[in-house]
């Protein structure tokens, strides 16, 4: 992994530390408990970033498995809205 490939990887962290924590913890305040969407997410996009790390991986092998992880945070996003939607509307 160059350092390129290594700082797209960052990003994803960057963005579940600073977007997608903060959510988490305000749905557990909220329904008192970790969404099981969520936990399904989280444990696929760890799946391709560990991936990425794999020696051997050509880079734009690494760029695929970047963007798996990054789907996977747009699905964590999405999923944990749904869950400030449904208790705004209840």
């Amino acid at each position: 992994m160059n350092l390129e490939e290594f700082h797209l990887v960052e990003k994803e962290f960057q963005a579940y530390l600073e977007e997608i924590h903060p959510l988490i913890l305000d749905v557990e305040l909220h329904y008192g408990n970790f969404p099981t969407a969520v936990l399904n997410e989280l444990r696929a996009f760890h799946t391709h970033i560990s991936r990425s790390f794999e020696s051997g991986l050509g880079s734009e092998e690494i760029k695929k498995e970047v963007v798996g992880a990054s789907r996977h945070m747009l699905r964590i996003k999405l999923d944990l809205y749904k869950y400030f939607d449904f208790s705004s509307s209840r």
